[in-house]
C-alpha cells in the first residue's frame, strides 16, 4: 500500500462530506469527482493497528523493564540499610578511630620531617661556616710557617739580645 497524506486524505473526507449534504447544485454545474472516504479509511485503521501492535509490545518490554527497575530500587534500599548497619557497628568506630590516629600520626611526621630539613639547613649553614674557619686557619699557620724565623737564624739574635 502506498504512503498517504493525513491531512490530504482528511481534505477528501470533508468534501465527500459537503457533497453529500449539498442539496442544490446548479444544474450547470457537475458533481465533482470525488474519492469515496472508504479507501482512506482503510489505509488508517491498518496504519492504527500497526501501531497498537507495536504499543503492545512496547508496554509488555516496559513491564520488563519496570520489574527491573524495582528490583533495583530494592537493591539499593537493601544496601542504604546494611551501610546504616555498618556504620552502627563497633567494627566501623573502630575502623574510624584508627583512620583519626592515622591522619594524626601522618601530621606528626610531616611536622616532624619539616624540623628535621629546617635543622638540616641549619646544620649545612654551620659546616660551611666551619669549614672557612678551618680554611682561614690553615691560611694562618701557612703564613706564620713562612714568616716563621728558623732555628739556626735565632742563635745569633741570642748571643745578641742583651745588647739590643
Amino acid at each position: 500500500m502506498t504512503e498517504r497524506n493525513w491531512q490530504e486524505d482528511m481534505d477528501k473526507v470533508d468534501a465527500y462530506k459537503h457533497a453529500r449534504s449539498c442539496v442544490n447544485i446548479p444544474k450547470y454545474q457537475t458533481m465533482p469527482s470525488i474519492e469515496t472516504p472508504y479507501e482512506p479509511l482503510e489505509y488508517w485503521l491498518q496504519q492504527y493497528a500497526a501501531l497498537e501492535r507495536e504499543y503492545e509490545r512496547f508496554q509488555k518490554a516496559a513491564m520488563g523493564w519496570n520489574d527491573d527497575l524495582t528490583a533495583a530500587e530494592s537493591l539499593i534500599q537493601q544496601k542504604d540499610a546494611e551501610i546504616e548497619e555498618l556504620k552502627q557497628s563497633k567494627r566501623f568506630e573502630l575502623i574510624r578511630k584508627i583512620r583519626e590516629k592515622a591522619d594524626t600520626d601522618t601530621y606528626a611526621l610531616a611536622e616532624e620531617c619539616v624540623r628535621l630539613e629546617k635543622e638540616l639547613a641549619e646544620t649545612k649553614a654551620e659546616t660551611a661556616r666551619l669549614k672557612k674557619t678551618i680554611e682561614g686557619m690553615q691560611l694562618i699557620r701557612k703564613i706564620e710557617k713562612s714568616t716563621r724565623v728558623q732555628p739556626e737564624h735565632t742563635s745569633f739574635l741570642q748571643d745578641k739580645g742583651d745588647k739590643l
